[in-house]
């Protein structure tokens, strides 16, 4: 099993939120919704699933770590302008100049401009593996935009950083204990492309696996083909 260390500055250690398993903090939309559509249900049983049982929505929620604000603090956008509002003694947000990602696509309604927070960690994680850091999954309450980004964990002991964008014109309110970005380890491996024709192998595998899969009635990827990720 790999490590993930979140080194934090004796005189902050236990003043906030530490970092948790995504997998503790599903989104509350989530959790609210049923396992089937019971209005499909009613007229046809294949296709009733809802997007709760969804294997890769639920793996892709349940990555990595969930980093929660340390602080209160609100960013103001007016005018060309931000104002930042906390009681931190520390300066932790700053912003880039905007000609240097003059010709990045902003999301639509942002400010075209990128702010940085950085957070009281370092991050070191065990040989071979590095570090993404990335919006959390399939939050779409969440207000600022992380421009994800990957760090090579093991050799550079990163400060937590991250980049993000906000809606122009308005403010951006974050509480002490908000999850703020989602960290996610990953070990690092080298790839080569291949793209190739389809034998008869390889579609009776195919085959085999479509039925495997259909054999149960509910959960047959989870059943046959999943494999456990653990973030403790």
């Amino acid at each position: 099993m790999n490590d993930i260390y979140f080194y934090l500055d004796p005189k902050h250690y236990g003043a906030f939120p530490f970092p948790e398993p995504a997998s503790a903090h599903p989104p509350v939309w989530l959790k609210n919704m049923p396992s089937m559509n019971e209005e499909i249900r009613k007229h046809q049983w294949r296709g009733s699933n809802t997007m709760k049982v969804c294997s890769g929505i639920l793996d892709s929620i349940s990555m990595g770590y969930i980093v929660f604000a340390h602080c209160d603090f609100d960013i103001v956008t007016s005018e060309g302008q931000y104002q930042l509002e906390t009681n931190w003694p520390d300066k932790f947000v700053d912003h880039f100049v905007p000609a240097l990602s003059e010709d990045y696509n902003f999301p639509e309604g942002h400010k075209p401009i990128f702010f940085k927070i950085t957070l009281p960690y370092r991050i070191k994680t065990s040989p071979g593996t590095s570090t993404l850091i990335t919006q959390l999954k399939w939050r779409p309450e969440i207000n600022h935009k992380v421009a994800e980004g990957s760090v090579d964990t093991d050799d550079f002991y990163s400060d937590l950083h991250f980049v993000f964008s906000m809606a122009d014109n308005s403010r951006l309110t974050i509480k002490k204990g908000d999850p703020l970005l989602q960290v996610i380890p990953y070990q690092r491996s080298d790839w080569k492309l291949h793209v190739e024709a389809k034998t008869l192998e390889i579609e009776n595998k195919i085959q085999a696996q479509y039925y495997n899969l259909r054999s149960h009635k509910l959960f047959g990827y989870f059943k046959e083909f999943w494999k456990k990720k653990e973030y403790k």
